[in-house]
């Protein structure tokens, strides 16, 4: 199996400074689909964190399966809890997505944050990612069953407005610019009888 990169992708203006990119399609499988969840799933079995995450030395709830792979991590880190992620070559596929995303962005992504919504149940709340840059790209792939991704100015003031994208099997979805400081994003829950999602994040930490 292999994968191929389109490069027919949408950016959204949220506002003057901060995007939002949509691919559909953007990972093309060759060979059989399912099989990047199963190959990452094996590679992460017994490892998925479940319940609460540690985010600036407090533990919030969190409805969905997730672990880190990464480099750049120390104990020190912000974002981390106290355990070390393993590296991205730990995980099949991995590596080749990240420099992918490299190419396209022009930078290097030090980590990846492996999301799995096994059921619509499974979510994640509004939120905005800590220990991002000014000016910083997390840039996500998504496999699996379609999910309704939103955003929204974090001042609901500002005169912008909320906005929401249904991320398929193979899309790219990324945030840049001052999207991270700005606006908040969220994967709602859905009743609607959906399947097993599994999205990557690929983003530069820093301590």
């Amino acid at each position: 199996m292999s994968l191929l990169m389109v490069d027919e992708v949408t950016r959204t203006a949220l506002d003057p400074d901060c995007w939002f990119d949509h691919g559909v399609g953007w990972v093309e499988v060759v060979g059989p689909a399912d099989r990047i969840e199963d190959d990452l799933m094996a590679a992460g079995e017994g490892a998925w964190e479940t319940g609460t995450t540690f985010v600036y030395g407090k533990h919030y709830d969190v409805p969905r399966m997730w672990q880190w792979a990464g480099l750049g991590f120390t104990p020190e880190s912000r974002y981390i809890e106290e355990k070390p992620a393993p590296p991205m070559s730990a995980f099949p596929w991995l590596t080749e997505i990240e420099e992918a995303l490299a190419d396209k962005y022009g930078r290097r992504f030090n980590s990846c944050l492996l999301n799995l919504y096994p059921t619509g149940w499974h979510s994640v709340g509004w939120h905005f990612d800590a220990c991002m840059l000014r000016d910083e790209v997390v840039a996500g792939v998504s496999f699996g069953g379609t999910r309704r991704f939103r955003l929204r100015p974090i001042d609901g003031d500002c005169g912008y407005s909320s906005v929401g994208f249904d991320v398929g099997a193979g899309d790219l979805f990324s945030m840049g610019g001052e999207t991270q400081h700005r606006w908040q994003h969220s994967v709602p829950k859905t009743t609607r009888d959906v399947a097993s999602r599994l999205s990557l994040t690929f983003r530069t930490i820093t301590h």
